[in-house]
C-alpha cells in the first residue's frame, strides 16, 4: 500500500525512522478515501484497504463460504441479539435516537430514492425474486410472531389514523392511489380522474351532454374485513362504476369481492336518493345515462 506521509506530531518522518505511535496517512485503493492509522497497526494490516473496505471484503468472503442453513441460523442469532440489546436501552434514549435519526429525516427524498432503486433500476425478474423472498420470510414465521406483528400493526394504525386496518382509512387509501399513479396509470381530464379509455369516454359523454359529473365517493364494504371502495364517478342521478371484462374482473367475480362491493355501493346510492349504475363493456353510454 502506498504511504502518502508519516507524521510524528508536526514532523514529517521517513518510513525507516517510523515508530509505533507515529501517524500514517494513506489512500485506500478501493474507495480512494484519505485515511489515517497508527504505524504499529498499519504494518500489521492484512489488506491494503481502509478499515470499512476491509470489513466489507471480509464479510463478503464469509458469506460466500457459508451455506444457506448457516446464513439462516446466523441471521436469527443476529436478530435475537439485536432485540435483546434494544430491550435494555431506556425509553428516553430510544425516543431521543428516534427523533435524531428518523424524526428529522426527509421522507419524501428517501422514498424517491427507494422508488428509483426498486422500480427503475431493477428488472421484472429481480422484483419477482424480491417479492418471493419477502413472502417466504413472512410465511415461515411462527404463528405467535405473526399474531404479535399483526397486533402491533393494528395498534400503530389505530394510534395514527383511528382505525385498525389501512383499508379502513380513506386518507391512507387516497395516498396509496396517489402513489400508484405511475403503476395504475391514473390520468386527469377536466378535473376528473380516470384510468381506462372507457372511463375517459364516459367523462366526455357527460360533458358533451351537460351531465353534471364528479369523482365517485369512497364507500365502505365488507369482504373478509372492512375495506374502502373507490367508485369511478357520481352524477346527479347515479353512482357509476365502469368495468371491462379483464382478468381482475373475473377474479373479483369468482371470489365474491365484486358482489360485496356492488352491494355496498347500491345501499349507499339508495341512502342519498340515487341509483348505482354498473356498466360492463358498454360501447354507447347514451342508452344508459
Amino acid at each position: 500500500m502506498k504511504i502518502d506521509k508519516i507524521m510524528r506530531k508536526e514532523m514529517n518522518i521517513k518510513k525507516e525512522n517510523a515508530i509505533s505511535s507515529d501517524t500514517v496517512y494513506y489512500t485506500c485503493p478501493r474507495c480512494k478515501k484519505k485515511c489515517t492509522a497508527r504505524y504499529s497497526n498499519f504494518i500489521r494490516k492484512l489488506h491494503d484497504l481502509c478499515t470499512p473496505c476491509t470489513r466489507r471484503k471480509t464479510v463478503t468472503k464469509m458469506h460466500a463460504d457459508m451455506t444457506e442453513k448457516e446464513k439462516e441460523i446466523r441471521n436469527k442469532n443476529v436478530s435475537r441479539k439485536t432485540k435483546e440489546a434494544m430491550s435494555q436501552i431506556p425509553e428516553d434514549i430510544k425516543k431521543e435516537r428516534y427523533e435524531r435519526m428518523v424524526g428529522s429525516m426527509d421522507w419524501d427524498e428517501r422514498n424517491k430514492k427507494w422508488y428509483k432503486s426498486f422500480h427503475i433500476d431493477k428488472s421484472k425478474e429481480e422484483k419477482k425474486e424480491i417479492y418471493k423472498k419477502i413472502s417466504e420470510v413472512q410465511l415461515n414465521k411462527p404463528e405467535e410472531e405473526k399474531l404479535k406483528i399483526k397486533n402491533k400493526k393494528k395498534a400503530t394504525c389505530l394510534r395514527n389514523y383511528g382505525v385498525e386496518y389501512p383499508s379502513y382509512s380513506e386518507e391512507i387509501v387516497q395516498k396509496q392511489m396517489a402513489g400508484r399513479g405511475d403503476v395504475w396509470d391514473i390520468k386527469e381530464y377536466n378535473g376528473l380522474h380516470y384510468q381506462t379509455k372507457p372511463e375517459l369516454k364516459f367523462i366526455k359523454h357527460c360533458l358533451n351532454n351537460n351531465i353534471e359529473i364528479k369523482d365517485g365517493p369512497s364507500i365502505y364494504y365488507n369482504f373478509k374485513n372492512s375495506r374502502l371502495y373507490l367508485t369511478d364517478f357520481e352524477t346527479d342521478k347515479y353512482i357509476v362504476e365502469i368495468k371491462s371484462s379483464h382478468k381482475w374482473y373475473y377474479e373479483d367475480l369468482e371470489s365474491g369481492k365484486l358482489e360485496a362491493k356492488n352491494e355496498a355501493a347500491m345501499k349507499y346510492a339508495q341512502s342519498i336518493g340515487k341509483q348505482f349504475l354498473f356498466l360492463l363493456d358498454i360501447k354507447d353510454y347514451s342508452q344508459h345515462i
